[in-house]
């Protein structure tokens, strides 16, 4: 009964720890700034050793307010200081072979599939491919990496698979994250039946005033005089070691040690996940060599490269970080940790000095930053973390901000929370990473593009309130920050009842769409930081959720066509639109195209990773998954009749037209089609191996990218150049496997 009751116990805390987290100021900020005003509660805690660190943890779990903060994963980066702006209508005209689509000009982004020009590296089929794309009609599987994604031993079971990478194409070297979890099973044997043997009774003398000590439970710890806690008496009984303090424990621990017996329910698995970066020195493409490899705690959440610097952003939750002071508990189980390679070395705790506990947080969420020098080997990776948030990701190359979205409430009935955005800096120099100060703004974001960095300010967009509530409306809302991050100019109010659905800094300007039943674009001037005004609105149908610079005067959106019957709203399929800006206060929608209707969907609506995208070549590319579109039912549910590439083009009067597309499932070959009945074989194939999730480019022939092969199209005309097959995937859908990015999961039994 009482391992029942301590699961129950246990499952109680684990549940009111994910309901509560953080408030309060962080780290130190860099020479050049000062602390900003916009911090509030206390400063955040350091320690030299983990004794000290226990403490700390101690203190701030007695601190915690189960209604002050809650945080959520969002996300962002940007510098302080004056750089050129860092916004590129066209990053892949420079070349003769596309690249990644990035947010800021000179930081990389991890993608699932990266090309030099002759080559082709392809995450797929959970597997790291390069492919010799030199001939399109002959390419060739040159180099194939296997991961054991599932390996189960008596102790352990081990998932592990490639994310996304980079390619450094001047050094030779591609850098593989990958993500894991590790499992270690913990069964304690049977206790063996002890021999009873016939007692004999014997009369027990006591003397009349004598009290005799209570009898102790076998788990209870005595005091020195031999009483439980809490009980009564003296007694001769042999002394326990009472449990041990925080000053008891050593600064530096070794791995390997379980949680106490009793301190746990059973089977128990010790599990934690963990991410991997993974460098192969590729100068011979037949043949990749790893050179290097590091594991850091936590799931992946993103990354950056800025030359020969990676910083890759993890995060993690534990709650039995509040039981730390448990002398049988090993800090490596509870503590960011890093080690070189799993199940050959052991986790290290990182050095307490390179941990912030910020005094108000659940320090169960835990945000871990390692930078990590891609070109030297023997270098060590510098490692930071931070107890009591988390958040995404925006990077300028400067420094990186993460944004932990929150929210006050008081738990009272009718009360309304009030919603904020933390804005948390570091500074990144030459794969180092350290503090460099702490801002708020009200309000919630939708994800990185929210957030911008120009000369030396930083600009964020935000909704505060709620949609659909009248009692708390939603607003939205655009701020600017200086360079100690204090707020130092804003606008407010717009669109009121309406949440934001994307933006997009270019200069001097931002442009924010919200919805709710139209499209409002909003055009903000910000060429007084300190003074934003907004100059234009335009309120079109539908709405868009990624806005991409085609040039300087014309802006692309992708996003949804809507159906508004009342207050009831529906996705009535993707839409892309082109709107001219050259006139700030008069923007204007001067083309549309409308593809599929309703559940038509496509990754570009929500990862800006997916557009294949050329001015000087005129070209928007990018999967879909399409459904027909009934004119006369355009409410009505049907079935989907293409998956692949759509390839559109501006035409010289600026008019969206749609060129054509490229698919891997033959039989749905036509964007405007009609469904056919498919068989379970064909619809395996459809959904799975056979769906085109990326494009590329190389000189003039189009590349695109599926489970099973890698098709090659002549970019002028889309007619068809060569095809090659990926050895494996096969096997990566032999469970029934769903395709996702590269990623193949298993779906349970």
């Amino acid at each position: 009964m009482k391992k029942y009751g301590l699961f129950l116990t246990t499952l109680l805390l684990a549940t009111v720890l994910l309901l509560t987290a953080c408030s309060g100021p962080f780290g130190m900020t860099s020479p050049s700034v000062h602390n900003p005003t916009t911090q509030t509660g206390e400063e955040p805690n350091k320690a030299e050793d983990y004794a000290g660190l226990i403490a700390l943890v101690q203190k701030a779990q007695n601190s915690n307010s189960p209604f002050s903060r809650r945080y959520y994963m969002k996300g962002g980066i940007g510098a302080p200081e004056a750089v050129a702006d860092q916004n590129t209508a066209d990053g892949n005209n420079r070349d003769q072979h596309s690249t990644t689509n990035i947010q800021v000009e000179g930081v990389d982004e991890a993608d699932i599939i990266k090309t030099d020009g002759n080559y082709l590296y392809l995450v797929a089929n959970n597997r790291l491919y390069i492919v010799d794309a030199g001939d399109p009609a002959g390419m060739r599987v040159v180099s194939i990496q296997t991961f054991n994604t599932f390996v189960e031993t008596d102790k352990t079971i081990v998932n592990e698979y490639p994310v996304e990478m980079y390619l450094d194409i001047e050094n030779s070297r591609l850098i593989l994250i990958m993500s894991g979890s590790i499992s270690e099973k913990y069964i304690p044997e049977e206790p063996k039946p002890e021999e009873t043997k016939p007692e004999e009774t014997k009369p027990e003398e006591t003397k009349p005033d004598e009290t005799k000590p209570d009898p102790v439970a076998p788990d209870q710890p005595q005091t020195s005089a031999g009483s439980a806690e809490g009980g009564s008496g003296g007694g001769t009984g042999e002394a326990v070691e009472p449990a041990a303090q925080a000053s008891d424990l050593p600064a530096e621990v070794s791995s390997g040690a379980m949680i106490a017996a009793d301190r746990i329910w059973y089977p128990y698995y010790n599990s934690r996940s963990y991410t991997t970066t993974r460098i192969y020195d590729i100068s011979d493409r037949a043949n990749p060599v790893v050179v290097r490899q590091f594991t850091q705690d936590g799931y992946y959440t993103t990354s950056r490269r800025i030359g020969g610097a990676l910083y890759v952003v993890t995060n993690r939750y534990d709650y039995r970080i509040y039981d730390a002071t448990n002398k049988d508990l090993v800090l490596t189980d509870v503590f960011p940790s890093v080690c070189e390679e799993i199940g050959t070395t052991e986790w290290q705790a990182i050095p307490a000095g390179r941990i912030t506990i910020l005094p108000d947080g659940d320090i169960g969420t835990q945000l871990i930053l390692a930078g990590i020098d891609t070109l030297d080997d023997g270098r060590k990776a510098d490692v930071l973390s931070v107890l009591g948030s988390s958040g995404s990701v925006y990077a300028s190359p400067g420094f990186l901000y993460v944004a932990a979205w929150a929210y006050q409430w008081d738990g009272k009935e009718n009360s309304q929370p009030v919603y904020s955005t933390d804005l948390y800096r570091f500074k990144l120099a030459d794969s180092k990473i350290s503090e460099a100060g702490k801002g708020s703004v009200p309000g919630s974001i939708i994800n990185q593009f929210s957030m911008d960095e120009h000369n030396g300010y930083f600009r964020i967009a935000t909704t505060t309130g709620e949609t659909w509530n009248s009692a708390n409306p939603s607003k939205n809302n655009l701020y600017v920050l200086d360079g100690s991050l204090n707020i130092v100019g804003k606008v407010t109010g717009l669109a009121p009842g309406e949440s934001i659905k994307s933006v997009r800094f270019m200069g001097d300007q931002a442009y924010v769409v919200t919805f709710r039943t139209v499209d409002p674009l909003f055009v903000i001037d910000l060429t007084n930081p300190r003074l934003p005004v907004v100059r234009g609105e335009l309120k079109i149908p539908g709405y868009s959720t990624y806005l991409h610079p085609y040039d300087e005067n014309l802006l692309i959106g992708f996003g949804y066509d809507v159906i508004v019957e009342g207050e009831r709203v529906f996705n009535a399929g993707m839409k892309v639109s082109l709107f001219d800006i050259s006139d700030f206060d008069n923007p204007r929608e001067i083309s549309t195209i409308q593809l599929g209707g309703i559940g038509s969907y496509g990754d570009i609506l929500y990862n800006h990773k997916s557009l294949l995208f050329s001015k000087a070549r005129a070209l928007i590319a990018f999967p879909a998954q399409l459904t027909q579109r009934l004119v006369k039912q355009p409410s009505a549910y049907t079935d989907i009749v293409f998956q692949g590439l759509i390839v559109l083009t501006v035409d010289a009067d600026n008019q969206l037209v749609l060129r054509g597309s490229v698919t891997h499932f033959d039989k749905l070959s036509d964007p405007n089609g009609s469904p056919k009945k498919l068989t379970d074989k064909e619809y395996t194939a459809l959904y799975g191996y056979d769906a085109v999730y990326r494009g590329a480019y190389i000189g003039d022939v189009l590349y695109t990218l599926s489970g099973r092969q890698i098709r090659a199209t002549n970019l002028a005309d889309l007619t068809p150049l060569g095809q090659v097959e990926l050895p494996g995937y096969a096997d990566a859908y032999q469970n029934n496997g769903i395709y996702r990015d590269g990623v193949v999961s298993q779906k349970a039994d």
